[in-house]
């Protein structure tokens, strides 16, 4: 008899983990008090692995002067999701097929933040036909070391002055000296390009 009850037992108790860790390994999509204009959001959980998950990817969503706006997706594939036809996308994919916007994904306030760093060099320009930018950086500067021709995208750049006036960028001429603000990015080509340049300022 105390052998059938422990039998029973060991079954019953295999039986639990089994619907446990099965449970918690396929995960499931819940339905959140949050939607994104027409759309309503799901978080997908996992019970067991997400326990020991600890990588994650962060997904740029936005970014405007100051900051860049974000959502995380850990690595059991837990985040924000949007239905559509059956799949459940993530907010970038659905980004694209414009089931949302970024206004809208704004009023839903899901987004994190971060404050974009800055990076500032002076240079000398090279070139500028009014569409492509290229300088020189000076002898001293850190950019120096990445290449001594650096072509700057002026998409979105604010170009002013030595007294902060907005200017034309055809108004640089080569040879000046400019004063160079971007996100510390610089792609390692020849000439090497910086494709975030947020100011460039013509120095006296």
């Amino acid at each position: 008899m105390k052998m059938k009850i422990m039998f029973s037992s060991i079954i019953i108790l295999l039986v639990s983990l089994f619907a446990y860790f099965s449970t918690g390994f396929r995960g499931y999509y819940y339905k959140t008090n949050i939607r994104i204009g027409d759309e309503q959001v799901y978080d997908y959980k996992v019970i067991s692995l997400s326990r020991y998950c600890k990588g994650f990817e962060i997904v740029k969503l936005y970014a405007d002067h100051d900051y860049e706006y974000y959502v995380i997706y850990k690595c059991d594939g837990s985040g924000n999701f949007i239905r559509h036809n059956g799949d459940y996308l993530r907010l970038d994919e659905a980004l694209e097929l414009n089931l949302i916007t970024i206004d809208e994904i704004k009023e839903a306030n899901i987004m994190q933040k971060q404050e974009i760093q800055r990076y500032t060099f002076q240079a000398k320009v090279l070139d500028n036909d009014g569409q492509t930018f290229m300088v020189e950086p000076n002898l001293g500067t850190y950019e120096i070391n990445s290449s001594d021709k650096i072509i700057i995208s002026i998409t979105n750049t604010l170009i002013i002055d030595s007294n902060g006036n907005e200017i034309d960028i055809r108004d640089i001429q080569v040879n000046d000296q400019v004063e160079i603000i971007f996100n510390g990015l610089i792609a390692e080509s020849y000439p090497a390009q910086i494709h975030r340049c947020f100011q460039i300022k013509l120095l006296k």
